[in-house]
């Protein structure tokens, strides 16, 4: 898994635009690990753009009030790299094809069972509680091998989100003790 997320991190370092996006029907770790990645991309000078072609659920539209969300048809860039979170199935990325097409490279980053290693790079775990869970992994591998914390409480906030929501409130078997251990760290970087 490290060589994944060592291989990634060596793209991001060398990219400068972004598109995040994620599945049709969000949910809190769908927005929760796109934000976590937003707001990350953004602590590190890249462009990035959140596309969808959705709604934030009302619940959580409080995530997202200071963010322009782009519909497909609003986006009009020509150089950059696609990560798709949280989404199993290529099929299911919701947003135009085209914009998936003309990504120089797509990073997939996901925990369902379901994914067929779509992207190319792909740091998926099925084991995982949450895509949350693997994005707040990427930012930790970051920190050890950049030296630069990413973490704040606006990243906390999104993250401790999609993990609450994809574990129950921490009651579906899919929590683990590192479920715990994230939200503990988490909520010392500030989650609200």
């Amino acid at each position: 898994m490290k060589s994944n997320l060592d291989n990634i991190i060596d793209y991001i370092n060398g990219s400068d635009n972004f598109v995040v996006t994620s599945h049709i029907s969000p949910d809190g770790d769908n927005i929760g690990s796109t934000l976590g990645m937003y707001y990350s991309l953004k602590k590190l000078g890249k462009n990035v753009y959140y596309v969808l072609d959705d709604n934030a659920p009302r619940n959580l539209e409080f995530l997202v009030e200071d963010i322009k969300i782009l519909k497909s048809n609003e986006f009009n860039e020509s150089n950059y790299s696609l990560i798709a979170l949280d989404c199993g199935d290529k099929k299911r990325i919701c947003l135009e094809e085209e914009i998936i097409n003309n990504a120089n490279k797509v990073i997939c980053i996901d925990h369902h069972a379901s994914n067929d290693n779509y992207g190319d790079f792909n740091y998926i775990d099925i084991n995982a509680s949450s895509t949350c869970e693997l994005v707040y992994n990427l930012l930790v591998r970051y920190s050890e091998t950049q030296n630069i914390d990413l973490i704040d409480e606006k990243i906390a906030t999104a993250l401790y989100t999609g993990l609450a929501t994809d574990t129950g409130n921490f009651s579906y078997s899919n929590t683990h003790p590192s479920s715990f251990e994230m939200a503990k760290e988490l909520l010392i970087k500030g989650a609200k």
